[in-house]
C-alpha cells in the first residue's frame, strides 16, 4: 500500500511539474491527488479486500476508472473516500445522490468524457472490480446480484439494427452489439462498484 501511495503521489508531482514547465497553470491548479495519509488507508482498505478476493478465488484485477462529483464533495473525498450509500448513511457522510439505476455502488467510467455531466470535477480511481456482471437499462430495486461490480448500460444510445451482410450481431447509431445485444464498445458503461473499499481516489 505504501509503494502504491508513493508511486502514486509520484505521478501526480511529475504530471504537475510538467505542467509547470509548459506554463499550462489551469493543469496545474486541477491536478491534485488525495492526501497521503487518507490515500495510505483507502489503499490499504482496498488489498485487503483484494487478497480476500483471492482466498476466495474471485478475480482480484485492478483497472483505473473515472468519477466525476461536484468541486464541493472533494474535502469529503479526501477525508472519507468514496463511499456507498450504504457507507455514507452509516458515517453520517452528506453528499448528493444522482440516482441508483444499477443500485447502490460507486458510479465509475472507463470513459474520461462520457459522464462528466455528472459534475465538475474528475476524480481518477483504482478500481477493484471482483466478480461481475453485466445489467442492460437498469437494476430493479429488489434485484439480488451475486456479484462485486455491476456493468450497467442504458443503452440509451442504442437502436438495434442489422450488421451490414456477412457481419454476425448487431449496430447501433454506429456502434456495435454482440450476439446477446450488448454494446461492444464501453464508452457508455457505468462500472458500479457495490462495495467502498472496491474503490481507491487518487
Amino acid at each position: 500500500a505504501v509503494l502504491a501511495v508513493q508511486e502514486i503521489m509520484s505521478l501526480v508531482t511529475e504530471t504537475r511539474n510538467i505542467a509547470k514547465k509548459y506554463k499550462n497553470y489551469n493543469l496545474v491548479n486541477y491536478i491534485a491527488a488525495v492526501t497521503r495519509e487518507d490515500m495510505f488507508h483507502f489503499a490499504k482498505a482496498m488489498l485487503e479486500l483484494q487478497q480476500e478476493f483471492l482466498r476466495q478465488r474471485i478475480n482480484g484485477y485492478i483497472d483505473v476508472g473515472y468519477h466525476y462529483t461536484a468541486s464541493t464533495h472533494m474535502a469529503n473525498i479526501r477525508q472519507h473516500g468514496l463511499l456507498t450509500k450504504k457507507d455514507r448513511d452509516s458515517q453520517r457522510v452528506n453528499s448528493t445522490l444522482h440516482g441508483s439505476v444499477f443500485g447502490d455502488g460507486i458510479y465509475t467510467a472507463n470513459n474520461p468524457d462520457n459522464f462528466s455531466s455528472y459534475g465538475n470535477t474528475g476524480v481518477l480511481v483504482a478500481r477493484l472490480t471482483g466478480k461481475m456482471v453485466r445489467v442492460a437499462r437498469s437494476l430493479l430495486s429488489n434485484t439480488k446480484v451475486d456479484a462485486n461490480t455491476i456493468i450497467g448500460d442504458k443503452m440509451m444510445h442504442a437502436t438495434a439494427l442489422p450488421m451490414p451482410t456477412g457481419m454476425s450481431g448487431h449496430h447501433h447509431q454506429g456502434q456495435n452489439l454482440d450476439k446477446d445485444g450488448w454494446p461492444l464498445k464501453d464508452d457508455y458503461h457505468e462500472i458500479v462498484l457495490r462495495s467502498s473499499a472496491q474503490c481507491l481516489p487518487m
